[in-house]
């Protein structure tokens, strides 16, 4: 449970500004720089409450969506999914597919949509041959992510996007991820 921080210069002796660099840091998953002694949060600043996105009417700022993506790349990190391993989206356009595809690129892990109008075979087939390891889906999908789930290495990681507890019990919720 301790906390500690790495200090390393990056930029020393140099004028100018940085912020190339900064957004580099971040997607490599820094939380925070030092400039002149002070500490400053990474994604903070003058866009971080802007928009980023509305859907269904409601909008979130990009602190918001920046605290889930690194929330998801943690957990990620957490339970040892390797950088460049495939993240399966098995979602319909929403702030959790957005969320998980920062996420999943703040991890190191590569993009696969997966299209809702695939066939069970071909759904499992799409995600063997993909070697999805984590597969992210909503909770409309769970009756077909459990009919193709024996398919599946038994390494892949389920999560369920929607409201409550996960409705298949391999799962984990999404929204207590993020």
């Amino acid at each position: 449970g301790s906390r500690f921080q790495v200090l390393a210069p990056v930029a020393r002796g140099r004028k100018g500004e940085y912020l190339d660099l900064f957004r580099q840091l971040q997607a490599q998953g820094y939380a925070r720089v030092r400039v002149n002694g002070t500490v400053h949060a990474l994604g903070e600043g003058a866009l971080a409450s802007r928009v980023a996105l509305v859907h269904a009417g409601e909008s979130t700022d990009f602190r918001t969506l920046a605290r889930r993506a690194q929330a998801l790349a943690a957990w990620l990190a957490a339970r040892g999914v390797p950088c460049g391993a495939h993240l399966g989206h098995y979602l319909r356009n929403s702030p959790a597919y957005l969320e998980c595809f920062v996420g999943g690129g703040l991890a190191g892990l590569v993009h696969a949509n997966l299209n809702y109008r695939y066939l069970d075979h071909e759904l499992a087939q799409l995600c063997c041959d993909l070697d999805v390891r984590v597969l992210v889906y909503e909770r409309g999908f769970a009756a077909r992510v459990a009919t193709i789930r024996a398919a599946l290495p038994a390494e892949t990681l389920y999560l369920e996007n929607g409201a409550g507890e996960p409705l298949n019990a391999f799962a984990t919720s999404l929204q207590r991820v993020l």
